[in-house]
């Protein structure tokens, strides 16, 4: 953990803040903090509804921006702040048509911004978009709580840069590509995270590192405020709190990765806590569900019990039977915390450590696109967008140790820096954390998959990499311009500077 990998949770969670909350809230022409004073279960309420919104919103647009190859970071900010402007300038002009004072409907957000407009007699007061903020005790433990959780569900992504799924990989080349205009398969678990990518200013790699935790914590409290509106009690509030927080503190160094099940799980949840207030905004939590991830049936059916458990409690008249109702709705509830940490695969061993942060130290270090990394796909997430990446199977299989040899022989390749990783112990690709054992499908008698049996079979990986070794080699004996960037027991790289370029 160190203070630039706090600063990207930073600002990956203000990006957070501004697309999925602050822009919906400013659509609907109410303030941003304004209400914080109110009851609590009404601003959740109205917070879990902004973001409902937003996603649907940044979901459907992404999507349709995404095949039209149009999903840039300077359109998508320019689309999010006229929504939000034009959704509070017709917010206020209503409200000024209603006040009989039109004629100054379009200056009055102007002036509502700047300054606190007093109310004239008998007018109730209508907070500004920036109102003082008046916190009761239970929104500064949904707050602290939320704070607390997200610090123990990060603490994973802090310490490491590498995936522990191979599909992570594969996603965050998806939202890359998505973000940077090139061709992309329409994925809408992806879709969700572009506009991260574009007010935050990070790369995808580190945008799909640390929405990990953020929608982690928001499942967490979501769960609570399950809970809270299932008892309508102290008690069980603060139970569902020391529940949530043993789970974070158990879990701390647990991988928090977003797959797609668990993101389409969040949405569930928010489905089920805003179904009796709001039924419009549930159905969009639903149908978020089913576009990241159509198959997860196990979480709709939690999502329709808790649902109608929470209905059933409203309109019970005895005690008992809302206390049947409430009990029901919170078995229900934990039975998706169970599957939330149960459905996910076991983590595996795809990269190492050394090699993600290498890529990331060398896209800090060096200008943009005049690098090039000659490295396993693994390394691409790191790379795109910012440099170029060359598959080392590629690179293997186009020159000869002979023709390295030749004092005469230059690489033909354009970027003055090029880097080459070479594992020094070939990794087990897909081993478990701290064992060496690989998952092995593909028999070398067998496979007909040549990337296949150089990534997926021991034999294959060893060999590739001691391939590439063997031209290194070969190259540095009649050459001067092949320096050591970084080597450790597992991997080395190293940096070929070509002629003109800077050291």
């Amino acid at each position: 953990m160190n203070l630039d990998s706090l600063l990207e949770l930073a600002r990956v969670l203000l990006a957070f803040a501004l697309v999925f909350v602050a822009a919906p809230l400013l659509a609907e022409g109410q303030g941003i903090v304004a209400g914080w004073g109110s009851s609590t279960s009404e601003t959740v309420q109205r917070l879990v509804r902004a973001f409902v919104r937003a996603s649907f919103a940044a979901e459907i647009l992404c999507l349709v921006l995404g095949k039209l190859r149009l999903c840039r970071p300077g359109l998508l900010v320019s689309l999010c702040i006229v929504w939000a402007v034009a959704g509070g300038l017709n917010a206020y002009r209503l409200r000024s048509i209603s006040r009989g004072d039109a004629a100054r409907g379009l200056w009055r957000p102007l002036v509502a911004l700047l300054e606190d407009e007093r109310p004239t007699q008998g007018e109730a007061p209508s907070p500004g978009a920036f109102a003082r903020i008046n916190i009761s005790w239970r929104s500064k433990l949904l707050l602290t709580a939320g704070l607390a959780v997200l610090v123990l569900n990060a603490t994973n992504a802090l310490s490491q840069v590498h995936y522990h799924y191979s599909d992570t990989y594969t996603r965050a080349v998806s939202l890359s590509a998505l973000t940077s205009g090139q061709r992309w398969t329409p994925d809408a678990s992806v879709a969700l995270l572009a506009p991260l990518v574009s007010f935050s200013g990070l790369n995808s790699a580190a945008v799909i590192r640390f929405t990990g935790p953020i929608w982690a914590t928001l499942f967490a409290l979501l769960f609570v405020f399950c809970v809270w509106r299932l008892w309508r009690s102290r008690v069980a509030l603060l139970a569902a709190f020391i529940v949530c927080m043993a789970i974070a503190v158990a879990a701390a160094y647990r991988n928090t990765e977003l797959l797609p099940q668990s993101l389409a799980m969040v949405y569930w949840l928010a489905a089920a806590a805003l179904w009796v207030e709001d039924r419009k905004s549930s159905l969009l939590a639903g149908l978020t569900a089913v576009m990241i991830a159509p198959g997860e049936w196990p979480a709709l059916a939690v999502c329709v019990a808790v649902a109608g458990a929470a209905q059933l409690s409203q309109w019970g008249r005895s005690r008992v039977l809302q206390g049947v109702a409430a009990l029901a709705g919170t078995v229900s509830v934990a039975g998706l915390v169970v599957l939330w940490h149960t459905e996910k695969p076991a983590s595996r061993v795809f990269e190492y450590e050394s090699a993600a942060r290498s890529c990331e130290r060398i896209a800090h270090e060096f200008r943009p696109k005049e690098w090039l990394v000659i490295s396993p796909f693994q390394e691409l997430p790191f790379t795109y967008g910012r440099g170029w990446h060359l598959d080392l199977s590629e690179f293997i299989s186009t020159f000869t140790p002979d023709q390295v040899a030749n004092p005469a022989f230059k690489f033909p390749y354009e970027c003055p820096d090029v880097f080459f990783f070479v594992e020094r112990r070939p990794l087990a690709l897909g081993s478990l954390p701290g064992l060496r054992t690989a998952v092995w499908r593909y028999a070398p008698a067998d496979s007909v998959d040549w990337p296949a049996y150089l990534y997926g079979s021991p034999i294959g990986r060893a060999s590739l990499e001691y391939r590439a070794a063997a031209l290194l080699d070969a190259y540095a004996k009649t050459h001067q311009n092949l320096f050591l960037f970084y080597q450790d027991d597992n991997l080395v790289v190293y940096h070929l500077i070509r002629a003109g370029g800077a050291s």
